[in-house]
């Protein structure tokens, strides 16, 4: 049942009146964070708002005639009163799958939308959980799992009696909770892009492990938009196609807008995703060219320490020195700074020749920068 409120802010209704935006203490804030059951009704004298703890008697304020109402119920919690709710939308279960896709189907009772809220996780990256719309007659049901704060300009909308929001019905609060949603997408993506352009600049910078962990993130919640978006144009394509006695004109003329804006994002989205996949194979090139440029120093090194190891391996072997032709040498005053003379004209001729043909100083260093460049620009070229 619904409890009144007092002064500790123990809460349950309260009745707001048309053009009042309702306010409480903060008690109240509480009670309503640990009540999964929320009812707005309204009609042209006001708006009526309850916490309940049950979704049974949310069900049953939802039949109270004269008035339009709105049942927001938390899918993850569970109890013996979603046998009313089940009943009432003409669903087995009305809280339906967590992997649940975007749909629209009619239950014979109402009209069931489902869309997909979009919720950051603690890493970093964006997580969906599926949102059921139920649209009746006179009243609308959402169930989704946690709260949704996203949700409250549609509800500050209805309490403060907005223009149209007395008159409209429940398929009229549906466009707006969908046309929210859809105009909170636009801001992740803006985020992701902005995420997308400073990965970018990483890539070109000394090698970091975390970079491809940032990169993955992206995807995975380019991914998870595509997942949520995709199969909801299909939905609201099919909720606009065709009348729908629960869903007016006017409904499915804002309908088309969110259809628009859905197909705006699967742009986007591809765009990115084109992106994210070219920042992948710049920053494996990157790693490629690098490790190259390291094993050429090396080769390098180990090239010109070749004929020096050799004169000394030809110097230290143990001949018998009282013959005259066995390395003579050893016995000239001069023979040790000849060996070493030797040594340094042998290393010298290399590097020339290798500064020749460009493979030491800033020669070496363009065409490092060349092999990252191409892969920079084929990205650049992408993003156009």
């Amino acid at each position: 049942m619904a409890r009144e409120q007092t002064g500790q802010g123990e809460r349950a209704s309260r009745r707001v009146s048309a053009g009042q935006v309702s306010a409480g203490p903060a008690g109240l804030q509480q009670a309503v964070a640990s009540e999964p059951v929320r009812v707005l009704q309204w009609s042209a004298d006001g708006c009526r708002e309850s916490w309940l703890d049950d979704p049974a008697d949310g069900v049953a304020l939802l039949q109270r005639p004269g008035t339009v109402g709105w049942l927001e119920l938390d899918g993850s919690v569970a109890g013996p009163g979603w046998k009313a709710v089940d009943e009432l939308v003409g669903e087995r279960d009305a809280r339906g799958q967590s992997q649940e896709r975007p749909r629209l189907v009619n239950t014979g009772r109402c009209d069931l939308l489902v869309v997909r809220r979009i919720r950051r996780t603690a890493r970093g990256r964006y997580d969906s959980v599926p949102l059921r719309l139920f649209v009746g007659d006179r009243w609308i049901v959402t169930i989704t799992a946690g709260e949704t704060p996203e949700l409250e300009p549609v509800r500050a909308r209805l309490r403060a009696g907005a223009e149209g929001a007395w008159s409209g019905g429940p398929g009229h609060v549906a466009a707006d909770i969908v046309g929210l949603l859809m105009d909170g997408g636009f801001p992740l993506l803006e985020k992701l892009g902005d995420r997308l352009e400073a990965l970018e600049q990483a890539v070109m910078g000394p090698l970091d492990k975390r970079v491809m962990q940032r990169i993955h993130d992206v995807r995975h919640s380019l991914l998870v938009l595509r997942r949520a978006a995709w199969p909801l144009r299909d939905a609201l394509a099919s909720a606009t196609r065709e009348p729908r006695p629960r869903l007016p004109p006017d409904v499915q003329q804002r309908l088309r807008h969110c259809l628009d804006q859905v197909v705006q994002m699967l742009d986007l989205l591809e765009n990115y995703r084109e992106i994210s996949a070219g920042l992948v194979e710049l920053y494996l090139s990157s790693v490629g060219a690098r490790t190259n440029e390291v094993m050429k120093v090396l080769a390098i090194i180990s090239t010109i320490f070749l004929p020096l190891s050799f004169i000394a391996g030809v110097y230290g072997m143990n001949f018998d020195t009282t013959q005259p032709l066995n390395m003579p040498e050893l016995h000239w005053a001069a023979g040790y700074p000849f060996a070493l003379g030797l040594m340094g004209l042998c290393a010298l001729v290399q590097v020339a020749y290798f500064w020749r043909r460009g493979w030491l100083g800033k020669k070496a260093t363009l065409l490092l920068e060349d092999e990252t460049g191409a892969s920079l620009d084929t990205l650049a070229g992408r993003r156009r």
